[in-house]
């Protein structure tokens, strides 16, 4: 009976939007310590977080149950940035790098778009260590170690829609409890499948294939400009 009222109750918790200051930065000024993003638990965009001596931005695009999006607004950010990050390393590329790396991910059941998901704690670091690692290099590097120049910016996004129909709100029950509701997610499962066969939908596919659009002008310009 518990579960079951779990499973109920979950169809109508943590329907929201989490990521809902979309404020953007033009002039990032210093990159962002990782180890404190914790004070940017709503912003949609985080620009130039440090990682080693590399950068790292880090956007979240979220998706209501019937796929539209929540804030248009969270995707014209993703376009902006592209531009910002073009710009920052025509001008200044021994500093900024000459290429953009686009890492994308789409979590799934049981996930949302808050801090408490593990799969964007889990993506965010994994973004972070490619962004750190001195051997991904732009394609006009040699194999191997490569200068901070041949190093691409990388820019990790993460499309978020209500996987997780609960709230998340076991993380504040002691463990025994949590193990349990958790357990009760289950009930969740086909109400989730069909609104994730929604979000897959136009406005997530808008975002792709815009997002990819505005990669492949990024670097036709760059080249032109260059």
């Amino acid at each position: 009976m518990l579960l079951l009222s779990i499973g109920i109750a979950g169809c109508n918790l943590g329907h929201k939007q989490f990521r809902t200051d979309i404020e953007f930065e033009e002039d990032v000024g210093k990159c962002k310590d990782y180890s404190k993003l914790s004070q940017y638990q709503q912003r949609a965009i985080i620009q130039d977080i440090c990682a080693k001596d590399n950068l790292l931005s880090f956007a979240t695009i979220e998706f209501k149950d019937n796929g539209t999006f929540w804030k248009r607004e969270q995707l014209k950010n993703v376009e902006k940035e592209i531009e910002r990050i073009s710009r920052a390393q025509l001008l200044a590329p021994e500093d900024r790098g000459e290429a953009i790396l686009l890492v994308l991910y789409i979590h799934g059941w049981r996930h949302n778009a808050s801090e408490a998901s593990s799969d964007l704690l889990n993506f965010r670091e994994f973004a972070y260590q490619l962004a750190s690692s001195s051997t991904v290099c732009n394609s006009n590097a040699n194999a191997g170690t490569c200068r901070r120049q041949q190093r691409p910016h990388v820019l990790a996004v993460y499309f978020g829609w209500r996987g997780d129909s609960t709230g998340g709100t076991s993380e504040s029950f002691p463990p025994p409890l949590k193990q349990l509701l958790k357990i009760g997610q289950l009930a969740t499962f086909w109400h989730r499948k069909q609104a994730a066969r929604d979000v897959a939908g136009v406005a997530m596919t808008e975002a792709i294939l815009t997002t990819l659009a505005c990669i492949d002008d990024a670097d036709r310009w760059r080249r032109d400009v260059a």
